[in-house]
């Protein structure tokens, strides 16, 4: 009998019956001891001993200490771990998965461990067991798809610990699958060739809350289909619910890293993630669809991928902390380092400052839009390189020139406030090879704070306004209630700068104003300093500064150049600050 073959080789057998090199005493006859034996030998002789020890027929004690018969089987059974092969699982051999279920059922109905070791090979099958027993080892799984919760819906406090699975070739419909159950650990699993290692599914009749609390800590993966992913096919809003993965590895991954199509709770946090480059069925490393909060912190590597490296839609609640380094994205067609993208769903969310670190996604670094809600941000860093090719370039540097699609790197619209600095810090490197400062855009219809870049100073409020200009009036373009960060009648001051184009963005004035109010209704505007036009038509932005009687601030356009009258048109204006005031639209 090869002792790496069992959990319990000849000698571990003779330690449990406390018996380590003495012989085991049957009729007066030493029956199996610690002395040299064949295979086949050990294997007859110890068929003997259990066969003897079972029904007691052989000798009334063992022939090393006092112990009785039962009395070594007693202790024998108070072992933790069974091995699957004591239940008639093989190695070398298809195994049924009916003498799972059974030896899965023994454990669980006596507070046991099962123990897996080497290669269990299943044929293409399936398993589905309500209630699984601990399950612990250094063994594999192969080509079984492992189903927990048939029936039963409940708490399972079960461990499914340092498990292999793996497919017969790449892309099996293998793995662990949930569909009913919580307080579920899968802890250490590892994983070859197999379409998805742990994978969620939901239906009809699945109630909310079914799959959660679980977590999956240091899985490791080579050239799966996806680590994780939670599919709903029907069933409650919620059926899935706070699941944390975390520690985990994968490598050379073909569609995705974590997949969620809806939850309601996810902690994601220090995890490598990596995709072959330019590999077409690439996509995102973490995506997730509807989800009620999402919490991504720790320390994350994301590197290749075929489309956004996180990608998250729908979401409610989200905080993004750590250190997340997200590198080579958009490989299968533009796409940004992280989106996020709601269509319905109001958006709260905050990202820390250097929370996310891109290098050459093909896209933006981050894009966020939402219908309504906030974010919270502050700077992100990075590189934009617009030579960086798609997946239909046979190399993946240098061949597709992206110059001609507009980069930034933080971009924000719909209707969501943007609050803290919201911009980006880094380098764009356009089709010649030539680097400047990284842009960024916001197009919200919200308050905006601090999207334009002062020099290297942070602003910290920004808004756009397009208003039209009639002759010798003044016109309003900032309501006092906007200029306040706290209410109308706070004294407050700020540094603002203004851009002024023209309809058609031909021309542009530059000015430096400061402002002060002194309460809800008297204000003051001074001119530092600007620059415009040196002929001034109706088209051309030329305006001096003013207050309103109730503390606006107010533009009244220039006279014309040797035509009498003043300036008209259609303008906009692009109104930074830096100070006590955030900015709002009239």
């Amino acid at each position: 009998m090869k002792e790496n073959k069992r959990l319990m080789g000849r000698r571990e057998v003779l330690s449990y019956l406390g018996m380590a090199g003495a012989a085991v005493m049957l009729g007066g006859t030493a029956a199996y001891g610690a002395e040299s034996m064949t295979e086949e030998e050990g294997d007859n002789e110890l068929r003997k001993l259990q066969h003897s020890l079972a029904s007691g027929t052989g000798a009334s004690g063992i022939g090393y200490g006092a112990e009785t018969v039962q009395e070594t089987l007693d202790r024998i059974q108070k072992r933790t771990i069974i091995d699957a092969r004591e239940f008639g699982l093989s190695i070398g051999s298809i195994n049924d998965t009916a003498t799972l279920i059974n030896a899965i059922q023994e454990c669980y109905n006596n507070g046991l461990t099962l123990g897996v070791s080497g290669v269990l090979d299943f044929g293409d099958a399936e398993l589905v067991i309500d209630t699984p027993c601990d399950i612990w080892g250094s063994g594999w799984f192969k080509d079984l798809r492992f189903i927990i919760g048939g029936a039963t819906n409940g708490d399972l406090w079960a461990r499914i610990d340092g498990i292999g699975v793996i497919s017969s070739a790449a892309g099996g419909d293998h793995g662990f699958v949930v569909r009913k159950g919580r307080f579920l650990d899968f802890l250490n699993i590892r994983a070859r060739l197999v379409d998805t290692v742990i994978r969620g599914e939901s239906y009809t009749n699945t109630g909310r809350h079914t799959v959660g609390l679980i977590t999956i800590d240091n899985l490791n993966a080579l050239d799966v289909g996806s680590m994780v992913k939670l599919i709903k096919q029907g069933g409650d809003l919620y059926a899935f619910n706070d699941i944390k993965i975390q520690n985990s590895r994968g490598w050379f991954l073909r569609d995705y890293g974590t997949y969620i199509e809806q939850i309601d709770g996810l902690v994601y946090a220090d995890n490598y993630t990596h995709f072959g480059r330019n590999m077409p069925t690439s996509k995102n490393h973490l995506r997730v669809q509807d989800a009620e909060w999402l919490n991504i912190g720790g320390t994350n590597t994301m590197f290749e991928g075929g489309e956004e490296a996180v990608y998250i839609s729908e979401v409610g609640q989200l905080a993004i902390g750590g250190s997340t380094l997200i590198g080579l994205t958009g490989q299968n067609r533009p796409a940004s380092a992280l989106k996020i993208a709601n269509s319905s769903k109001f958006l709260s969310a905050s990202i820390a400052d250097g929370a996310i670190k891109f290098e050459k996604p093909s896209l933006h670094g981050i894009e966020i839009s939402s219908p309504s809600g906030m974010i919270h941000m502050g700077t992100t860093q990075g590189a934009i390189d617009a030579r960086i090719g798609s997946n239909a370039s046979p190399s993946y540097f240098g061949t597709t020139d992206l110059s001609t699609i507009e980069h930034y790197g933080v971009s924000i619209s719909g209707g969501v406030a943007a609050y803290g600095e919201c911009q980006s810090d880094g380098l764009f490197i356009n089709g010649g090879g030539v680097s400047s400062k990284l842009k960024d855009r916001n197009e919200s219809t919200a308050l905006r704070t601090n999207m334009k870049k002062l020099g290297n100073r942070a602003a910290v409020a920004s808004v756009t306004v397009t208003a039209t200009v009639p002759e010798n009036t003044g016109t309003t373009l900032i309501g006092p209630t906007d200029m306040s960060t706290i209410s109308g009648h706070t004294p407050t001051g700020a540094e603002i700068f203004v851009q002024a184009y023209n309809a058609d963005g031909s021309k542009v004035a530059v000015y430096h104003l400061l402002y002060r109010r002194a309460s809800a209704t008297v204000a003051e505007v001074k001119t530092v300093s600007f620059s415009e036009e040196a002929s001034i038509i109706d088209g051309t932005p030329a305006f001096s500064w003013g207050t309103s009687s109730s503390g606006s601030l107010q533009i009244f356009p220039k006279s014309k150049t040797g035509g009498g009258g003043t300036v008209t048109g259609s303008f906009t204006f692009i109104i930074s600050s830096i100070g006590g005031v955030t900015f709002g639209t009239r």
